[in-house]
């Protein structure tokens, strides 16, 4: 399955994109442990940001959608913008 790509982007996640391809040649140049940590660590961060602003972006977008009102139709909103497909089950 793919996933679709949403490109959100801010200016939090632009600069720890950046501190982390900057850590990642550290790493590549000298692979010491310090420099595993701290790219490993800025990884996480970058995810975790990013994660916060699918969330951020899925809130704006479903602020008025209340699901129970019309289930087929929430339930073919959100198979259409998620990647799970039909694991979901309104009922």
């Amino acid at each position: 399955m793919v996933r679709k790509y949403l490109p959100i982007r801010t200016t939090e996640l632009a600069q720890a994109f950046t501190k982390q391809k900057q850590a990642r040649r550290e790493y590549l140049k000298s692979r010491a442990v310090t420099n595993s940590k701290r790219y490993n660590a800025l990884c996480r961060r970058v995810k975790k940001i990013g994660q916060v602003a699918c969330t951020k972006e899925w809130r704006r977008v479903c602020e008025n959608l209340y699901p129970f009102s019309d289930p087929r139709v929430a339930c073919q909103f959100i198979q259409s913008v998620s990647d799970r497909g039909n694991a979901w089950n309104l009922s």
